[in-house]
Parts: C-alpha cells; structure tokens; sequence
C-alpha cells in the first residue's frame, strides 16, 4: 500500500525457519509441529495476499529499505537499527 510513499520506511523481518517456528511454538504456546503448520500457513496466506492485491512478492529484496535477519540479532537490536535508520534519514529529509 505505501511502496511509493515517500517518508516511509521499508523493513522487512527475516529470520532461519528453525528459529521462526521456535518463537512461534513459544508465543502460542504450541507444539513445534503445530508451530510449523501455523506458520508455513501464515507464510502462504501471506504470499498469497501480496500478489492477489498488489502484485508483488514479499520476498523481493527491492521493496525494502532495510532487510535485517533476527535469527542472528535480538528483536531489541533489530528495533534500535530500525530506529536509527529513522533519524539518519530524517536528518537527509529522505523520511
């Protein structure tokens, strides 16, 4: 919806599927079988989504500004490169 807004920011959030499946078995309290089929579901119904309304793959490096893995950062240091990615292009008035 904002791919050609400008003053926003595209981040995209990855991580390796081992680690996405353990939060989310964590998260809801699931077992890894069931985390797994939640998110591979999820994943699908995501993709499925992006290209029926916008025409696009969520996947594609080029719609974003920022792409960090959080299989090898904490979700606290994601948030502060996030953070200060915002201040360093607001002070370009890219933002």
């Amino acid at each position: 919806v904002l791919r050609d807004m400008p003053g926003v920011l595209h981040v995209r959030l990855t991580a390796p599927e081992g680690s996405r499946v353990r939060r989310v078995e964590a998260r809801e309290n699931l077992t890894f079988s069931q985390a797994y089929q939640f998110m591979t579901d999820r994943d699908h119904a995501t993709a499925q989504y992006l290209s029926e309304f916008f025409g696009i793959k969520g996947d594609d490096s080029l719609l974003y500004h920022l792409i960090l893995n959080t299989g090898k950062m904490s979700t606290d240091m994601a948030a502060s490169i996030i953070a200060e990615t915002v201040k360093a292009m607001e002070k370009e008035n890219e933002l």
